[in-house]
């Protein structure tokens, strides 16, 4: 199973909250080890790894299309 990390540990390797991580392992979204009903929880760092390829995607590059070019002139407003 590999390395396994904390519930505290797996969420601040995601980037997300603990809360929002249960909420993954409640919807079946990530499996997890708990040794003893009640007890502390475990996730598997290659399980987590592969959950944040699935569910994550590259943010796009910011597009500079259309965007106005500055030419040095800053154009006056309103009236004088």
């Amino acid at each position: 199973m590999g390395m396994l990390l904390s519930r505290a540990e797996a969420a601040a390797y995601l980037g997300i909250s603990a809360k929002l991580l249960d909420g993954f392992r409640r919807d079946g979204k990530i499996s997890y080890v708990q040794r003893v009903p009640g007890g502390k929880v475990f996730l598997s760092k290659e399980e987590l790894r592969q959950f944040r390829a699935m569910y994550t995607r590259p943010v796009p590059r910011a597009s500079t299309a259309f965007a106005p070019a500055f030419r040095g002139e800053v154009p006056e407003r309103g009236c004088r």
